[in-house]
């Protein structure tokens, strides 16, 4: 798993090529305010032009700009693969078909912290839809607790899938606000630039990782025979691939709409889930999951249909609390730099 998302992040840093480079912009006047006539000072002054320079910020050790410092991208990297991991993890202890159902919480987690970090409104469709995919998730917690409990009551081995269920949910609330996050930087920022660095980072985190964790698995790949082992890395490499091309969708998507309406409209994969589990690995969910299935497809329905689309109108702004101080930092700047220009002129007469 770390080795193909090692691969997926080396060429999803390539996207790094096709960012916007920070501007290069001063602050200067018109260079004929020395040679203003008495006759266009007394009636019509000509315009100046004012521009601001933008506070760029530099990759350690190298000569690239960015346009935000690199740590948040080292942040956000670390906080894409930590939520991989445990979703992995979670395989280890409870059932595929619950993992992907509990993946449905990354909807209202998305929806909170895009409350939060975006001030984005929602109506009350919005909340009713969530509380179902809620009440979904809780079902299938339950039936996996309560299944665990009778397998240690009977004698048999518990597969302690509640410990799988909760890191699922850790890794839902880490995925959504990481989709929360890559919607600010993909409409505000440079969506290019944000996953160019993800992958960047994600590269050397999962380098330094997967030798450790992936080193047993990657030999035993090596001493397979030759139609085997090309077998094994078809599948990784579709598997990379299609990796790779989510994240870029995913950047280009949340330009134009927003991430819970992303994460809402994948709630759909609980159905391929399901066909997996049962014609490949041979494993019928429980009665208690087609119940939780309702609600959650029931909760998407309300969301997307009854509530409309997000929008920001209830806070007045689509923005944030992050680009409105941005964009009043900016605005102070302007009206600082103005003033000091007007102080010089003056002088000047």
């Amino acid at each position: 798993q770390f080795f193909q998302m090692f691969l997926m992040y080396i060429l999803l840093s390539m996207n790094m090529h096709w960012r916007d480079p920070p501007e290069h912009t001063i602050i200067r006047t018109n260079e004929d305010d020395d040679q203003v006539t008495d006759e266009q000072s007394d009636h019509q002054q000509q315009p100046r032009q004012l521009t601001t320079r933008p506070q760029q910020h530099r990759i350690p050790f190298t000569s690239i700009n960015l346009k935000m410092p690199w740590w948040i991208y080292l942040t956000m990297s670390i906080l894409d693969v930590l939520p991989n991991f445990l979703a992995l993890i979670s395989f280890h202890y409870t059932s595929l078909t619950s993992t992907t159902l509990l993946g449905s919480l990354t909807a209202p987690a998305t929806m909170l912290f895009s409350k939060l970090i975006l001030s984005r409104g929602f109506r009350w469709f919005h909340y009713s839809g969530v509380a179902l995919c809620l009440l979904g998730g809780s079902i299938t917690i339950w039936a996996d607790v309560d299944d665990s409990s009778s397998l240690s009551g009977s004698g048999g081995t518990s597969q302690h899938s509640y410990i799988g269920d909760l890191l699922a949910v850790t890794a839902a609330l880490l995925y959504g606000f990481g989709d929360t996050v890559a919607e600010y930087f993909s409409k505000h920022v440079d969506r290019h630039e944000y996953i160019g660095m993800l992958g960047v980072f994600g590269s050397i985190i999962t380098g330094l990782t997967f030798p450790w964790l992936e080193s047993s698995a990657l030999a035993g790949i090596a001493s397979m025979g030759a139609a085997e082992k090309a077998e094994v890395i078809g599948i990784m490499s579709l598997y990379v691939l299609s990796v790779l091309f989510y994240y870029m969708a995913e950047a280009r998507f949340l330009v134009t709409s927003d991430a819970t309406l992303l994460n809402l409209s994948m709630q759909a994969s609980n159905l391929w889930a399901v066909i997996f589990s049962v014609i490949v690995v041979h494993s019928p969910p429980p009665s208690a999951f087609y119940v939780a299935l309702v609600f959650v497809v029931g909760g998407v329905f309300v969301y997307e249909l009854l509530g409309g689309a997000s929008t920001s109108e209830s806070t007045g702004s689509s923005r944030g609390p992050i680009e409105e101080e941005k964009e009043g930092h900016s605005y102070a700047e302007q009206s600082e730099a103005a003033d000091r220009i007007e102080s010089q002129l003056d002088v000047r007469e």
